[in-house]
This record gives C-alpha cells, structure tokens and sequence, in this order.
C-alpha cells in the first residue's frame, strides 16, 4: 500500500483496514474510549492512539491544487497560505506598477493641452465624471479632438483608458479630426466613462 497515493473516497475502506490498522481500528462498539477526529482522514481515532495517528496521517501526501507539487498533508495548509502570499505581493505590485503608469499618462496628458481660450472664440466643453461632478473648459473649434481627451485623462478620476460621449455617441480620439469636425460647438456636455484596463 502506497501511504502516499492521494486522498480519496472510495479508498477509504482500504485506507481505514490497511494504514489504520497499527493504531487499532476496529475498535469494538462497546468501548468507551473517547474518540477524536483525525483532521487529514476524517477518521475516528482513539485517543490513546491519536497523537501517533496524526504523525502518521499527517505524513501522506496529496497534490497542491495551485503548483501540481506533492506536499505532505501535514505542512499542506502552510504550502497554501505561502502560495496566497506570493499571489497577494504579485496582485500589490501589479497595482503598483498601473498606479505609476496612471500618474505618468495623467502627467503627459497635462503637458498636451493647449493654452485655454475664451468662451466667445471658442466651444465650452463640460464632462460629466463617473463621481457625477463635472469639469469644464474651453477649447478652441479647431482643436483636435485628443485635447479633451487629455483634458478628461488628466483628472484624478480617469483611468488608462477613457471613453468620452456626447448624446450617447462616442466622440473619437484623434489628433487630425477637429472639435468643430464632430460637431461639437456652443457649448456641450460630453460624459466620461473608464474602461477596464
């Protein structure tokens, strides 16, 4: 008997006869004994046996769902919270790295936009946030439509990828079409979705 073949149902019979059996199972129904739970196999275990059982037990292996590896069922929970440890500090330092990533596009996005004009020479485009609260400015008709995008991008809201709308048209991003081009004049509410990165 391989006291190290994977846990299993139906070897439970077989398990409970062949690896069982030093520590005295079956144990007769009229036997007072206390009887513990043995937390690798599940098994009642009695008391006087179960300390030896568990060192026992507890020295089969199974497979770790998340490296494939044979791990001891004994060190199996502590292999476990190293994996959710190692996944927690790859999760933190991938935010880390879009964070960084966020605060240089915002920066570059602020460098790109052009100096504000006045409202009679211009369109006053005002973009509804994902909080509700808007911001506004003026642009000039002949400004790309890019400029409002860096305009919304820049804001601390804004993710790595934006989309802007206006009356549930997308407005396109482009530094050759111009404001005035998609029919954005007067003065215009645009709405500003973030899209998953």
């Amino acid at each position: 008997q391989d006291v190290h073949a994977p846990l299993g149902e139906p070897l439970r019979h077989e398990f409970r006869q062949d690896v069982h059996a030093p520590f005295g199972e079956p144990l007769c129904p009229e036997s007072r004994q206390e009887m513990m739970v043995c937390s690798y196999c599940e098994l009642d275990i009695p008391s006087d046996k179960f300390e030896a059982h568990c060192d026992y037990c507890g020295c089969r292996t199974d497979v770790c769902p998340t490296c494939s590896a044979r791990v001891m069922l004994k060190d199996m929970q502590q292999h476990i919270e190293h994996h959710e440890k190692e996944l927690e500090a790859e999760r933190a330092e991938r935010a880390h790295r879009l964070h960084q990533r966020l605060l240089q596009l915002r920066s570059t996005r602020a460098g790109r936009l052009p100096p504000p004009v006045t409202e009679s020479d211009g369109v006053t485009i005002r973009i509804r946030l994902p909080s509700g609260n808007c911001i506004q400015r003026v642009f000039s008709t002949a400004d790309p439509t890019q400029v409002i995008y860096d305009f919304a991008g820049c804001h601390e809201e804004a993710t790595v990828n934006i989309r802007l709308t206006h009356s549930g048209k997308e407005v396109p991003c482009s530094s050759t079409i111009t404001l005035s081009g998609v029919g954005l004049v007067g003065r215009v509410l645009l709405t500003m979705d973030c899209l998953e990165t």
